[in-house]
């Protein structure tokens, strides 16, 4: 049947609808077939670099990735935005601590450079559109040469978003159906992006982090010089304690003008760190809170009814942002203690203007 024919909704009936149903994992908890994995962190905290490792080892046909199962091996696209003249010292120095010779490294690891831009601007309206094009084209190289990628990473979303505004939903929306787009070529899309200065959270529209299946974050770590990174937030999976990794300096030789070069591994330290030495306990509160209003307002969303900045197109009800709250947070909580806590998270978010608030209804900004 083509796929102009094809029903978009499929049907299960009674039963069936029971029988277990593939989650497409590529690595388990952290990648899978036609879904979104945000990779956030602080400047230096080796989120690249992690990323990088990973789709490596997906290329290699590793078993596992940091105690995490890899279930399928294919090839992988990585497309790196910025520093393109320097991105062969990570491949090489990777092959030299894996393998000690270059010629072992994947064919199934493909690096595609430049500054593709997932989202345009009219001229005429300022509207931002989702332009997914120059990624794709890279797709469809790689599969008439490999066959289809499994995975897709792009480093950076500041640096392949173009000419729009990260802060702007609208623009960040289009951004997502943009990736969408790459997703639904039945491809996992890995997105690497930066933290904000002022708290540990992703930068930009949170509209992102409410479209990521799985979010990791990465932190620059203690005295012993390492990182951690670990599974913050996943819609079908468990999150993971902070997990300790660092990099080391590997000698790669001369670069082409003859000068020494060098550049960094992903050493894995096989350990965890309490998650109370983490982010603040009442940070990630907000946080899940502002991803509960995404949940809320893509289900429950409405036109805006006076009172909101005209460049907002939906809102939500107060209280049923609320009535999420209750039912998924602070379950040992007697009802009164959490409506106390909802109430001082509001005023918290509305102060770090990270909501808007206009009697009751709600829209992040």
């Amino acid at each position: 049947m083509p796929d102009s024919e094809r029903p978009t909704l499929a049907l299960r009936y009674g039963r069936d609808a029971l029988e277990p149903q593939s989650t497409g994992a590529i690595v388990k908890g952290i990648l899978h077939i036609g879904s979104m994995t945000l990779v956030y962190g602080p400047p230096k905290s080796g989120k690249s670099f992690l990323t990088t490792d990973l789709l490596v080892s997906i290329a290699a046909g590793d078993d596992h990735w940091m105690d995490h199962g890899i279930v399928q091996n294919g090839p992988v696209v990585y497309v790196t935005c910025e520093g393109h003249a320097g991105f062969w010292k990570r491949l090489q120095a990777i092959a030299i601590h894996r393998w000690a010779s270059a010629y072992e490294f994947p064919d199934n690891f493909v690096l595609a450079t430049g500054r593709p831009t997932l989202i345009g601007i009219s001229a005429k309206t300022g509207a931002a559109m989702p332009q997914p094009q120059d990624v794709l084209s890279a797709v469809e190289q790689c599969g008439k040469a490999l066959g289809a990628p499994i995975a897709v990473a792009i480093d950076t979303v500041f640096r392949s978003f173009g000419g729009g505004n990260v802060n702007s939903s609208d623009h960040m929306n289009a951004y997502i159906e943009a990736c969408q787009r790459i997703i639904d070529r039945g491809i996992a899309v890995a997105l690497v992006h930066h933290a904000t200065k002022s708290t540990p959270t992703p930068a930009g529209s949170v509209s992102l982090m409410g479209a990521a299946d799985t979010i990791i974050q990465t932190a620059n770590g203690g005295d012993d010089g390492s990182h951690t990174w670990e599974v913050e937030a996943a819609k079908d999976d468990v999150q993971t304690e902070p997990r300790k990794f660092r990099l080391e300096v590997i000698d790669i030789g001369p670069d082409p003008d003859g000068q020494p070069a060098n550049s960094c591994v992903v050493i894995d330290m096989d350990e965890t760190v309490p998650r109370t030495k983490g982010r603040p306990k009442k940070v990630a509160e907000r946080d899940l809170l502002m991803r509960l209003l995404l949940e809320t307002l893509d289900e429950k969303g409405r036109a805006p009814n006076g009172g909101v900045p005209s460049m907002i197109a939906r809102v939500v009800e107060v209280d049923d942002w609320r009535a999420l709250f209750m039912l998924r947070c602070r379950p040992d909580d007697p009802d009164q203690t959490k409506r106390q806590a909802f109430r001082r998270m509001i005023v918290d978010l509305q102060g770090a203007n990270r909501i808007g608030v206009a009697g009751h209804q709600v829209w992040p900004v």
